[in-house]
């Protein structure tokens, strides 16, 4: 007989409510640490709410750029700035230090 995970879960979960049974989970894992205390919830939605508005004002600059090559850049990312506003300002960032270049090779 075949059963999908979430039916063999029902009718696991329908075993263990007997009316003697102890209240516990069977097969779910035990958390180590003990839960995170109720500030900590807003503490997370204050950063957050920090780094979506400086995320929205960061741009990348050259000055920025510790390291770059044909495969990898690699930049000073400010704390407080989510991943994605770095990775989404690198191709401008790129297309910039490209259209200098070719500026000074023209000049020269």
């Amino acid at each position: 007989m075949f059963l999908s995970m979430a039916a063999q879960t029902h009718y696991d979960s329908q075993e263990t409510n007997l009316p003697n049974a102890p209240n516990c989970t069977i097969n779910y894992p035990v958390p180590l640490s003990p839960p995170l205390p109720a500030i900590s919830k807003q503490m997370e939605l204050a950063r957050a709410m920090s780094a979506s508005s400086k995320s929205s004002l960061f741009s990348l600059s050259r000055t920025d750029v510790v390291f770059e090559d044909d495969w990898l850049i690699a930049v000073n990312k400010p704390r407080g700035v989510y991943c994605e506003s770095v990775l989404s300002s690198i191709p401008s960032l790129l297309n910039d230090s490209n259209d200098s270049v070719e500026l000074g090779e023209a000049s020269s």
